[in-house]
């Protein structure tokens, strides 16, 4: 049996973690498989609850000078670990944890380097993500910045079709009454890439024309963003609900009607998937890897980022009509069947480790 050791940047259950979660669920049966983690955190304890051995060696953030001597700690203690623990294949879970792998790594092991955000290739060299024997992006969105890099293959994330099955509506909220109502949400923590303000501008243009919506901002708003946009609801509070961070993703998902998507950068789109398999509508900005999953007017909606009012033109549009609603998310979800599922994603990075 292979061993594999994985790299994670942090503790933080983020999408990059929950697409490492669900690879490791299911290949811990087929390979002898250990995690390391960049800094402690919850993911830590989610992974331990598998009965899978993990390790912390902190490491920090790459080319800042204050954190050279740290980081060359770092290396040597990976070093020593990995002359005393074995490994057929070493595998970073994001490029910024890259270094750490690729200058503690032995020669004859296989490093692979996932890279899940929109970085350009210089970037990735500074991070020597060219020291990866194989490089995994996530979407063409991502790679079309990395061509030049070689060894480079595209494996989109997966979503799991039982889980979403599973799951049943909830709402952790109280003194609600939404008979009758069109529940909206946004996903992801509050920062100002996913631009959760346009969702709440989109959300008082239409609340000026129609109270028929509630507006459900889901994530860690326990930020300088989130402190702003708690401010740009003050005037219509009883229509936007605050929710933490949700561990059941797809509990959430089956209790709204709309799902809005309005970061202004994306390399991929968990949440256009996960929303997918659960049959709601999506309404998506048309950048980076949401292109490759939402077909326009098809099996989802998109629309320029920034532009709020375009936004809100759609969700009025599905808000109004709940045949189109269950049109787009039955295309989305058949869609998503076909090009997005657990199983191929996992099936192609077993290929991958089966080659070397």
């Amino acid at each position: 049996m292979k061993r594999i050791l994985y790299l994670n940047k942090d503790g933080i259950l983020g999408g990059s973690a929950i697409s490492l979660l669900l690879l490791i669920k299911h290949l811990k049966k087929s390979y002898d498989i250990f995690v390391i983690f960049g800094r402690d955190g919850e993911f830590r304890k989610v992974v331990e609850k598998l009965h899978i051995p993990v390790k912390v060696i902190n490491f920090y953030g790459w080319r800042q000078i204050k954190n050279i001597f740290r980081n060359l700690y770092s290396i040597l203690k990976l070093k020593i670990f990995l002359k005393q623990n074995k490994f057929d294949i070493i595998h970073s879970n994001s490029y910024e944890i890259n270094p750490l792998m690729v200058l503690a790594a032995p020669k004859d092991v296989t490093t692979i380097c996932h890279i899940r955000d929109l970085i350009s290739y210089e970037k990735a060299r500074k991070y020597l993500v060219n020291r990866a024997k194989v490089i995994i992006s996530i979407s063409k969105a991502v790679a079309n910045n990395l061509t030049p890099l070689e060894n480079l293959k595209v494996i989109y994330n997966g979503v799991d079709f039982s889980e979403a099955s599973k799951s049943k509506p909830f709402l952790p909220i109280k003194k609600i009454k939404n008979k009758g109502k069109i529940l909206v949400g946004i996903i992801g923590n509050c920062e100002e890439r996913k631009r959760q303000e346009d969702f709440i501008k989109a959300g008082i243009e239409i609340l000026k024309k129609c109270k028929n919506f509630y507006f459900f901002i889901i994530g860690n708003s326990k930020t300088e963003y989130g402190e702003k946009l708690k401010q740009l609801v003050k005037d219509y509070e009883q229509f936007f609900y605050f929710i933490p961070f949700q561990k059941n993703i797809f509990s959430i998902l089956k209790s709204l009607d709309i799902i809005v998507i309005a970061s202004k950068e994306e390399a991929f789109g968990r949440v256009a998937i996960e929303s997918a398999a659960c049959k709601k509508p999506v309404i998506a900005t048309k950048i980076g890897g949401l292109k490759e999953i939402i077909i326009h007017r098809k099996t989802g909606l998109l629309f320029p980022p920034y532009n709020y009012k375009k936004l809100a033109e759609y969700i009025l549009l599905l808000g109004k009509d709940a045949v189109l609603r269950k049109k787009l998310g039955n295309a989305g979800y058949n869609y998503v069947k076909q090009k997005f599922t657990h199983t191929q994603y996992i099936n192609k990075i077993m290929n991958i480790y089966e080659l070397y």
